[in-house]
């Protein structure tokens, strides 16, 4: 396969809040011009690239249409690497891509919103631009035998459809990723073509792609939702705990020079800059390589591999081990008498030594944790640097520490034991209960869909190692959480829920997890619409069932939320005799319409 493997931008990690403040080691103009990013790229992939930006950006062009502005753009490119520049090639690269779109007369057109676009200046024009970028397109793909036959004529001409395809239809997840995609595609094909049943084939392997892709955009989605929508510090307070977390080995001041460039690649990636996105981490993957030696013991091996195959190993490089010398108790933030002179003297520096330290220490650790923790450390020292004995008052952290991760630990093993006994359907069932009671006012489809998440969440994390665990579920379900703040956002579920959305980002999951029932919630009256029983239940898939089941649940306790657990079991259980009872019944419907009442009056009478 010609297509060289492109990164996925994402730093695996979720965000957390800190008051530390870094500043950049010097104001520069951080533009990259066309020239830069042609010379970093073969043509090939530069080709790719562009095709990716122009397919998101004009949704409704065919391929062939594209083709053509993806070879100006391309002579244009290779024109300014020679010595013949014109001053257009001087221009920020994000600058001449949407002047050469807007200078395409098909582009005025075929999109008449572009000629209000192209009056304004960048960056006004390029958010103007993804303004309106559309999500209604649905994938073209050709049928197996279709595909493996192009595959073998022209693999090319699949490849670069399947990049159109891609990029149309997910018009904001980061261009290097559909390359990234595109070059697990090509391996896809390259196997299923071979296999005998081609179909079954194609089905699987291109349905755990696609889930590849969401995971990729639910990730991007997140990062950019948290650049967006808090202050800058906290991104470069997770980073730097991400750092310290994947390379225990460097010091402070090494693990904070990437910290900073980290932080300006992903604004960058988030605020639509995309080829300076793209040219940025290469750059870092660079500089990781000429600090290898300094960083950590596992780089070398992605460090020797041509630079783009380099940067996907170095993104997806697992932690480090951490070097021997840091089992030892961390004594110089609560055992040193000058702790408040060293504080006062630069509060921000210092609780950033803080959290490197410790996150270098406990990859155990949850990143919201460690943040968490250095909110807490912050507050500790607030009031013990007020005291006539500071080290008296703050002596007392470490231990303070350790006994809160030791609570979490035994929170995500209670969690984990419970579905391994229950199953992930029953535990799914539990969690439903918990979270409908919390917010009722959320639809019965969003709140199935979020417990169905949880329990992926848990399937997939209670699997991985117990040093893993902490990190994986924490990570993934502030994820999860942060979407239900963004609906939150725009239309408003409770006070408590936009109580524990306006909080800490670190402490957004653990205040989600804490939650009670909502006191305030007044239940709706039953009608004759509340419960809706049909025999489609009879004739439907499993899955289908469960869904079923689970949406009578949900009504269950929005109409009835004071309903004690062993009542809501019992309910459960008459629910699902009335669906046995009916489905062996002749006339389905005629049971479910007598039966119904019945299953109702039971329910209201357990109700307190």
């Amino acid at each position: 396969m010609k297509w060289i493997t492109l990164i996925c931008l994402l730093i695996s990690s979720t965000l957390i809040e800190s008051r530390i403040i870094f500043k950049r080691d010097a104001d520069v103009d951080h533009h990259k011009h066309i020239a830069d990013m042609y010379n970093l790229l073969t043509e090939r992939t530069f080709k790719g690239l562009t095709l990716a930006i122009v397919s998101q950006n004009l949704q409704k062009c065919s391929l062939e249409e594209l083709s053509k502005l993806v070879n100006e753009i391309n002579d244009f490119a290779k024109s300014c690497t020679g010595n013949d520049k014109t001053p257009e090639c001087e221009k920020p690269i994000g600058t001449l891509f949407y002047d050469k779109l807007c200078a395409d007369p098909k582009v005025g057109v075929n999109y008449e919103w572009s000629k209000e676009c192209c009056s304004k200046q960048d960056p006004e024009r390029a958010q103007c631009f993804r303004a309106h970028r559309v999500f209604e397109h649905n994938p073209v793909r050709p049928k197996p035998e279709e595909t493996c036959a192009l595959f073998k004529e022209h693999p090319d001409d699949l490849l670069s459809a399947f990049i159109h395809e891609e990029a149309r239809n997910h018009p904001d997840l980061y261009p290097p990723a559909v390359l990234l995609l595109t070059q697990q595609y090509g391996k896809l094909v390259e196997h299923c073509c071979e296999e005998e049943d081609k179909d079954k084939c194609f089905a699987e392997k291109m349905k755990e792609l696609m889930k590849h892709s969401h995971s990729i955009e639910d990730k991007q989605k997140h990062f950019c939702w948290i650049v967006n929508n808090y202050p800058e510090r906290v991104i470069k307070a997770l980073n730097l705990a991400r750092v310290s977390h994947r390379y225990p080995k460097p010091d402070f001041k090494l693990a904070h020079k990437f910290t900073e460039e980290i932080t300006h690649f992903i604004k960058d990636c988030c605020h639509g800059d995309m080829f300076e996105c793209m040219t940025e981490r290469l750059e870092l993957s660079e500089h990781t390589c000429q600090h290898k030696d300094e960083l950590s013991t596992k780089l070398e091996k992605c460090c020797n591999l041509p630079l783009l195959e380099r940067t996907y190993c170095i993104v997806t490089l697992e932690n480090d081990d951490v070097p021997a010398e840091l089992s030892k108790p961390i004594t110089e933030f609560t055992e040193d008498p000058h702790v408040c002179e060293k504080y006062a003297e630069n509060k921000e520096v210092f609780l950033g030594r803080y959290l490197h330290a410790v996150s270098r220490k406990h990859q155990e650790l949850s990143l919201q944790f460690l943040l968490q923790s250095a909110k807490e450390y912050e507050s500790l020292l607030n009031k013990c640097c007020k005291t006539d004995n500071p080290p008296e008052c703050y002596k007392d952290g470490p231990e303070n520490f350790m006994n809160e991760a030791k609570k979490r630990f035994a929170y995500l093993k209670q969690n984990c034991d419970a579905l391994h006994e229950h199953g992930e359907y029953l535990f799914e069932n539990e969690l439903l209960i918990r979270y409908t009671k919390k917010m009722p006012q959320v639809s019965d489809e969003t709140l199935i869909g979020m417990t169905h998440k949880m329990a992926d969440i848990g399937e997939h994390c209670c699997a991985v190692p117990e040093t893993q665990r902490m990190p994986c579920v924490e990570g993934d379900l502030t994820m999860l959480i942060a979407e239900m703040c963004d609906r939150q956002k725009k239309t408003f579920i409770n006070d408590q829920v936009a109580h524990c959305c306006s909080d800490s980002y670190s402490g957004m999951r653990s205040c989600f997890t804490a939650l009670g029932p909502d006191e305030h919630y007044v239940p709706p009256p039953v009608t004759d619409d509340t419960f809706h029983f049909d025999d489609k239940i009879c004739t439907t898939n499993d899955k289908e069932q469960q869904n079923i089941k689970q949406k009578f649940l949900v009504k269950l306790i929005k109409v009835s939320p004071k309903m004690e657990k062993n009542h809501i079991d019992e309910c459960s259980a008459e629910f699902i005799k009335m669906v046995q009872k009916c489905c062996t019944a002749e006339e389905h419907q005629t049971c479910f319409d007598t039966e119904k009442p019945v299953l109702i009056e039971h329910c209201q009478k357990l109700h307190p």
